[in-house]
């Protein structure tokens, strides 16, 4: 019988790990929290795989577990799983939520799961997210300034608009004790990790002006921001992003320095 048991547990350790975009969930403040983890069909634990953390956008809020993975990066994936060899963490905010206090305590948490979850280069970790999921990445970056290799973030400025959805309204109250004022950003941000930045030319929801402004606050401090504008995009510039091929290459390349 010990013998049939080790048989069958040597073959249980040897299958393959599950591949794709996999349910998960995780228990935080007595709520429970449903995400995706996108791993690719090759996965191995035979190497470390490079690990994205991605923030979705207002229009992606829920509690399903798997609006989130309806655009941005997880569609370019499904487009092009060849271009992004990674583990992916998807975490999503509830309607009426923002990417801030629990939600960000959440997407940090699932990340820190996957990493010990899986084979995972812990010097490889990147941080991306677009509109109010770029928002909680400068709000991650702030508080997180040596975690990551790299960050990107898509049409987002470091401010909460004054023209938010009406289930939004309660955080114009309490935005000053989520996001500093621009004036302070040189002094506060202290990341010197490699920030691209990108706007869309016609976006008239978070117009390039008005990212270019948080730019310069963040450039003041002493960091490495590329800034890009794409003449022809609109708010949703992350689609031509993420599904341009120089987009994962420059990604991957970027490695946390040594301390």
């Amino acid at each position: 019988l010990l013998r049939f048991l080790f048989t069958f547990l040597l073959a249980l350790a040897s299958l393959p790990a599950a591949t794709g975009f996999l349910d998960a969930e995780l228990t935080l403040g007595g709520k429970v929290w449903s995400y995706q983890v996108y791993v690719p069909r090759d996965y191995t634990p035979s190497r470390p795989w490079p690990v994205i953390l991605y923030l979705h956008g207002i229009g992606q809020r829920g509690a399903d577990g798997l609006t989130q993975t309806t655009n941005g990066l997880p569609d370019a994936i499904r487009q092009y799983p060849s271009r992004y060899p990674a583990i992916v963490v998807i975490p999503q905010v509830p309607i009426g939520s923002a990417w801030a206090g629990e939600s960000l305590a959440v997407a940090l948490a699932a990340l820190d799961r996957a990493t010990a979850q899986y084979r995972t280069d812990r010097d490889r970790v990147y941080l991306t997210g677009l509109s109010m999921g770029g928002l909680g990445s400068y709000l991650i970056a702030l508080r997180e300034p040596a975690r990551f290799a790299a960050i990107v973030i898509l049409c987002a400025a470091l401010e909460i608009p004054a023209s938010v959805p009406p289930d939004l309204m309660p955080l114009l109250a309490i935005k000053d004790s989520l996001i500093p004022p621009l004036e302070k950003v040189p002094e506060l941000w202290k990341s010197r990790t490699p920030l691209r930045i990108y706007a869309g030319g016609r976006d008239t929801l978070v117009p390039p002006a008005k990212v270019l402004i948080t730019v310069e606050a963040i450039r003041q401090s002493g960091a490495n921001v590329d800034f890009r504008e794409l003449p022809s995009a609109n708010h949703n510039v992350w689609d031509p992003v993420y599904r341009d091929p120089e987009f994962p290459t420059w990604l991957f390349a970027q490695q946390r320095p040594a301390p």
